[in-house]
């Protein structure tokens, strides 16, 4: 860390300490946030902290989202922490910075030299290949709906070569970069409205944003104002999705998707309903992935038996071998699990147990330590291998997004996390197999 990270760290921890009474592990927990999320947009500026990126996201869904429960801005029925605060704590604050303390003692250890040098070959790239990517992504994607099941999931990653081929024009020379980057956005966001899904959208956005801050080099003020703004726009979003996708999902105002979500927005700004308690407590619900865990706290083991690293055996094979290979192989989703450990069912949605929370479900407290700091080692030595290819293929470092979209969400657990992570990398490697040798592309 830098000066201002522990300063922001312990400034925060301490204030917590003198002016309430919460347990020391919420503050040094609660003090963690701000330096991550200060540490991940100062980097931004040298290079691409995917690593730094997923850590943050960590922190505020399994820290910072239950601190704020545990404060009374959560009354939910069902939705709430199920476990006293020094509990909860005791999982998650050792947790998430054995996780931090993977991927930083694998870092690489010249990363801000790897994309100084990387960057600049990637503008050399021939437009054309990237609008090829872009082209390829976009009928992967009208094709998803359809192929057969075994395929979707294919498609869907060939789908998001649209997006590395909007990366490649825009760190390229193509006089249309930003008419193509807008329409990306605006393809994306046009799409979520039209699903009332906004979840890929949050995640290209910020992954997005990562490569426009380095581009522009710009400076931590100007991050802090662009932070408040996409924050901004976020809460919105969150406040007046409940009753939009309702409407939606029933067919109620199809074709005036943009109309409606602009009218349920004036009417939260014109009624003064914005900071309502009732919006605030629903931002919290959304932000604390802390409820599941401390749901898993409670009925494990007093009620369901500690899996003892079944889950996890069963998510690497699963993401190893192919289905023919592996007759049984689970379902990715998160359900079964789900109600499994938390003795609630679910049908209409899928809920993660997140790799926190899938740690304490096989291992236990402090079992769950260990295995945070083992997914930690794992992701930072395949972003450190990743970074280390770039002195080969420069333009590997515009495919991070594809390679750890799943992996930044805070809210899956392992067989999600691994079976995208290790599919993605097969894609790029295919990608770029087939581009070199038999296309004859110098990506």
């Amino acid at each position: 860390m830098k000066r201002v990270e522990p300063i922001l760290f312990v400034v925060t921890a301490v204030l917590l300490l003198v002016l309430t009474d919460r347990p020391l592990l919420s503050a040094i927990g609660v003090g963690f946030v701000p330096a991550i999320l200060y540490s991940f947009f100062d980097e931004c500026r040298t290079r691409i902290p995917i690593d730094k990126l997923i850590v943050a996201m960590a922190a505020v869904q399994w820290i910072l989202g239950p601190f704020l429960a545990y404060s009374g801005y959560n009354d939910h029925y069902k939705y709430h922490m199920y476990v006293e605060e020094s509990q909860y704590m005791l999982l998650a604050v050792p947790g998430v910075l054995a996780f931090w303390a993977g991927f930083w003692l694998l870092r690489h250890r010249n990363s801000d030299g790897v994309f100084r040098v990387s960057f600049p070959w990637v503008r050399e790239i021939p437009p054309r290949y990237a609008y090829y990517l872009i082209i390829t992504g976009v009928a992967a994607s009208f094709l998803s709906s359809y192929v057969p099941g075994g395929l979707k999931f294919f498609f869907y990653l060939l789908g998001l070569l649209q997006y590395i081929g909007v990366l490649y024009l825009f760190f390229g020379h193509s006089k249309n970069k930003y008419l193509v980057l807008g329409m990306s956005v605006l393809a994306i966001t046009l799409s979520s409205l039209k699903a009332a899904m906004f979840h890929d959208l949050f995640l290209w956005v910020v992954l997005l944003s990562m490569y426009l801050m380095y581009y522009f080099q710009i400076t931590i003020r100007q991050k802090l104002v662009y932070f408040l703004a996409g924050a901004s726009v976020i809460f919105l979003i969150l406040v007046v999705k409940a009753d939009y996708r309702q409407k939606i999902w029933a067919g109620a105002i199809t074709g005036q998707e943009v109309s409606y979500f602009s009218t349920l927005v004036k009417t939260q700004i014109s009624e003064n309903k914005l900071f309502s308690k009732q919006n605030i407590e629903g931002i919290v619900v959304r932000l604390n992935q802390g409820w599941i865990i401390s749901r898993i706290m409670e009925q494990v083991p007093a009620n369901v038996r500690h899996a003892d690293g079944e889950t996890v055996w069963e998510a690497a094979k699963a993401s190893l071998l192919p289905r023919f290979l592996n007759p049984g192989k689970v379902e990715a989703g998160g359900r079964e699990n789900y109600t499994r450990f938390t003795l609630y069912v679910i049908h209409e949605t899928s809920m993660g147990l997140s790799l926190l929370g899938e740690g304490y479900a096989n291992f236990g407290i402090y079992g769950a330590w260990v295995f945070m700091l083992c997914v930690g080692l794992l992701f930072g030595y395949v972003f450190r291998k990743l970074l280390s290819l770039c002195t080969q293929y420069p333009s590997l470092v515009l495919w991070i997004p594809l390679i750890f979209m799943q992996v930044v969400k805070a809210e899956t657990e392992t067989l999600v996390v691994l079976n995208y992570l290790v599919k993605a990398i097969i894609l790029t490697l295919v990608v770029f197999y087939g581009a070199r040798n038999f296309l004859r592309w110098d990506i």
